[in-house]
């Protein structure tokens, strides 16, 4: 089923082009509309403690995050979860 893929894979070295010429604005300006219709790019909202709350915790309920949140502070790293859509 996924041969085709991986033999595009295996020759990945030999299918990539070694133009070495500068960019123009135009071929960029065509990469980018490229890159946002093939990539997810837009982010959702910031997520909420609502949000938050809903999550079932792991197993493990004494990390460092979920002593933080109990205890209000705002945590720089957290679990992300969904938050880019296509």
């Amino acid at each position: 089923m996924h041969r085709e893929y991986i033999n595009l894979w295996d020759q990945g070295t030999d299918l990539v082009e070694n133009d070495q010429q500068p960019h123009n604005n135009e071929q960029f300006r065509e990469y980018l509309a490229w890159n946002s219709r093939a990539t997810c790019t837009r982010l959702q909202q910031q997520w909420t403690g609502v949000d938050y709350a809903d999550i079932e915790s792991s197993e493990d309920e004494d990390t460092v995050y979920d002593r933080s949140t109990r205890e209000g502070r705002v945590v720089e790293a957290g679990p992300m979860f969904d938050r880019v859509v296509c």
